[in-house]
């Protein structure tokens, strides 16, 4: 199961690069940039495409190089699209990069757009456009438009248990149960039953491309001096609320990699600034106690270490 388990780096320096993942014991990884270059031997990186409906498109020359120096890769095109932008503004960018990548690099695999979970979006916040909503808008208006269904290899979601009414979180909604009912289990549950009723889609891989929990703390304080308006930590960190989630949904995983086929998993994140307040409202686990090269283990971070270990 060790190769299943992947992290979301905090850096793409090299130094802390190659560090951080010794560290945490991780042959895949995910930063968010569309680069082949400077990937550590024995380790593999997603090249991430963003789409906002506003970005300068990346080049043919451009993806043809990423692809002849990474022959076989897999691109993860579009991050959390449901709660950005419309399908109709990003639509054409993903039908593009689709083509190009392909005709680089025939043996490429590409995901889907991750989706910020399935059918629940949060507890307590101004709410977005379900995953179940944008994914299948998508898929009709691609059909109605190109007459195909869009032609990518893998599914992608995020799962997180958004909630800004209950501190710590705990990933399930109401009491803590079963690991089957945790939030991320019962998205997943959803998203490859979904999956399984699309035709020549059926069976088809998925990855969990961000694997989180927003708040570890167990409280929240707002208007702190400073923070221009963003959430705080307050309370007392509860790592061991945060470990017990992480436990369940990674037993989950590992119980139904094979017969839901989940190829992998990205734990949210290496390095976090967890004690102070952030512009996106992240207050939940980082598994290195600094952001430079010389960074240690939290406790969360030995545990993670241990826990996906081959």
């Amino acid at each position: 199961m060790a190769s299943r388990y992947g992290v979301v780096i905090h850096s793409t320096n090299q130094a802390v690069v190659d560090a951080g993942l010794q560290s945490v014991g991780a042959d895949w990884y995910l930063d968010f940039h569309a680069t082949t270059t400077g990937i550590p031997a024995g380790k593999r990186r997603l090249i991430y495409v963003d789409i906002d409906g506003q970005k300068t498109l990346m080049s043919r020359d451009a993806i043809q190089d990423l692809a002849q120096n990474q022959v076989g890769a897999t691109w993860y095109v579009g991050g959390e699209p449901n709660r950005r932008v419309l399908v109709d503004d990003v639509i054409e960018d993903l039908r593009y990069y689709y083509e190009e990548i392909k005709l680089a690099d025939p043996t490429a695999l590409i995901t889907s757009p991750s989706m910020l979970n399935w059918d629940f979006t949060c507890i307590g916040c101004g709410g977005y456009t379900s995953g179940q909503t944008w994914m299948s808008e998508l898929l009709d208006r691609y059909q109605e438009l190109y007459s195909t269904l869009p032609p990518w290899d893998i599914w992608a979601i995020d799962l997180y248990p958004i909630d800004w009414w209950n501190f710590p979180n705990n990933g399930f909604i109401g009491p803590v149960g079963a690991p089957d009912q945790s939030i991320p289990a019962l998205q997943l549950q959803a998203y490859r039953e979904y999956i399984d009723t699309i035709p020549g889609k059926s069976g088809q891989p998925i990855i969990v491309t961000e694997l989180g929990i927003h708040w570890g703390w167990t409280a929240i304080e707002h208007g702190v001096a400073g923070c221009d308006g963003a959430p705080s930590p307050a309370g007392e960190y509860k790592s061991l609320v945060v470990r017990d989630y992480f436990d369940s949904v990674f037993t989950w995983l590992e119980d139904h990699a094979v017969t839901h086929n989940i190829l992998r998993w990205f734990t949210f994140t290496t390095y976090a600034d967890i004690t102070k307040c952030r512009e996106d409202g992240y207050a939940g686990m980082s598994l290195l106690n600094s952001p430079d090269a010389d960074a240690q283990l939290t406790d969360l971070g030995r545990w993670y270490a241990a826990r996906s270990a081959p």
